[in-house]
């Protein structure tokens, strides 16, 4: 049976889990920023500029 330990520190299988760290620290830094009320493009431009800073390497939305 399937047991979830991934809110005890340390605990569950999360292969991703300083990139996905990275991510939302990101996430946080822009809106504690930049506040609300701005349209989603300028939270898209500032989330690429800060996960660049973060040393990953972001692209904008694709079509396909």
């Amino acid at each position: 049976m399937y047991q979830n330990n991934l809110s005890q520190p340390g605990g569950g299988n999360m292969e991703y889990r300083e990139l996905t760290e990275k991510i939302i620290g990101c996430a946080y830094r822009v809106y504690n920023r930049m506040g609300f009320g701005f349209l989603e493009s300028v939270y898209e431009k500032c989330m690429l500029i800060e996960l660049e800073k973060a040393g990953l390497n972001p692209d904008s939305q694709k079509t396909y």
